[in-house]
């Protein structure tokens, strides 16, 4: 088995990669926190239900909590491999800061249905995106 290149504790595998590491852990949960959602997800189908079930419509707070499951997953995978093939490493707070601006570059230069239910708004402030 394949050590874990994010906290080196752990054997490499799906499981524990997205949601078992400490490293990875630490990213989803500042994604819960912006998203307003429970920081007790173990896997990546609970994770994507979560957010399907409690962003159903599709206004702008319901497209960002799908591109930041898609984003986390991404920036996740891509230090993984950043790590393994060029032996550079980034601080989990460098990663999620990446994460965070291009949730908030997306969120500033695309246009979708304004979202006008507070608890939405919170979320998209959260990112740093307006709701108009």
């Amino acid at each position: 088995m394949i050590q874990c290149v994010l906290c080196s504790s752990g054997q490499e595998n799906i499981q524990h990669l997205f949601f078992q590491c400490p490293y990875s852990a630490y990213i989803w949960t500042l994604c819960r926190l912006k998203l307003g959602i429970p920081c007790s997800i173990e896997t990546l189908q609970d994770e994507a239900n979560l957010i399907q079930e409690k962003f159903k419509k599709k206004y702008k707070s319901s497209i960002l909590a799908k591109l930041t499951l898609a984003a986390a997953v991404w920036h996740i995978w891509k230090e993984r491999n950043q790590r393994n093939f060029q032996l550079q490493e980034n601080h989990k707070i460098m990663v999620f800061r990446r994460l965070y601006e291009d949730i908030n570059e997306l969120g500033r230069t695309c246009t979708w249905k304004s979202d006008k239910h507070g608890d939405k708004v919170t979320v998209l402030s959260n990112w740093g995106v307006s709701a108009i």
